[in-house]
């Protein structure tokens, strides 16, 4: 078996069982709203939001046009 089938195979089957696990329903409340979802709803929904906002901050560090900040280095990262 491939590699990649191989991982693609056990990353699926930790989604079926995270899937499995987090089917409750909660009630989030967040400043003046309150609304009840599915854990895995809100655990998916923070993971965009955090994505998101990574990806925002990156592209606002690399001037906007998706090019490495110029002078920052691993190296200069590290130090």
């Amino acid at each position: 078996m491939r590699p990649k089938v191989a991982v693609a195979i056990l990353l699926g089957l930790l989604l079926l069982v995270i899937i499995l696990q987090n089917t409750q329903v909660v009630a989030v409340r967040f400043l003046f709203w309150e609304i009840e979802m599915s854990r895995l709803l809100l655990i998916l929904l923070a993971a965009a939001v955090g994505f998101i906002g990574g990806y925002v901050v990156a592209s606002l560090r690399a001037g906007g046009d998706g090019r490495a900040t110029p002078g920052v280095t691993a190296r200069s990262l590290s130090e």
